[in-house]
């Protein structure tokens, strides 16, 4: 039996209707580059509506991704308990899908007005240390090596058992 993978470890493939929304995004962010005019060039100032519905987009996407780390936290629950979250995990898959076409807009909106998109909450922004990345780096070869030598030892073991399992005599016989 498998379980619905309820780790947010990596985000799953968009659907159909989501490539199709960035396929018609990208379409009309081409024509407003193309057609050069003042009411679509990039870069326009933001009027208060505009700034209101990206303030409004901002909001839903926060809740959005509070509601689906609420539904994650419940999923792993349930699993705990022995359950198959079947449901949740349908409620999990609708709220990424509503919560990647907000940020679609949002993007879209903040690209065309040049607007700040501000982090998810309780988002940090990722420092990456150049010398701890040398040493896990580092710390991960000698690891993959560790894994790679038991392997290899295994393996060579399992052949030798799997060799002196073999009658060679019956194939030795010569038939007169």
């Amino acid at each position: 039996m498998t379980f619905p993978n309820i780790q947010r470890k990596t985000r799953r493939a968009p659907t159909s209707m989501i490539q199709s929304a960035r396929r018609v995004a990208a379409a009309m962010l081409a024509i407003a580059i193309a057609a050069g005019s003042a009411g679509s060039a990039l870069g326009q100032a933001a009027s208060a509506e505009e700034r209101a519905e990206v303030f409004k987009l901002v909001r839903e996407r926060d809740t959005l991704h509070r509601e689906l780390q609420r539904l994650d936290r419940q999923a792993a629950d349930a699993i705990k308990r022995g359950e198959e979250p079947i449901d949740l995990h349908a409620r999990q898959v609708n709220t990424e899908d509503r919560l990647d076409l907000v940020t679609l807009r949002l993007e879209i909106l903040a690209t065309r007005y040049e607007l700040p998109i501000p982090a998810l909450p309780g988002e940090q922004p990722v420092r990456i240390d150049p010398e701890r990345v040398k040493d896990d780096d580092a710390a991960a070869q000698r690891s993959l090596a560790r894994g790679r030598s038991r392997a290899m030892a295994q393996m060579r073991s399992d052949a030798d058992q799997f060799l002196m399992s073999l009658e060679f005599g019956e194939f030795l016989e010569l038939d007169d």
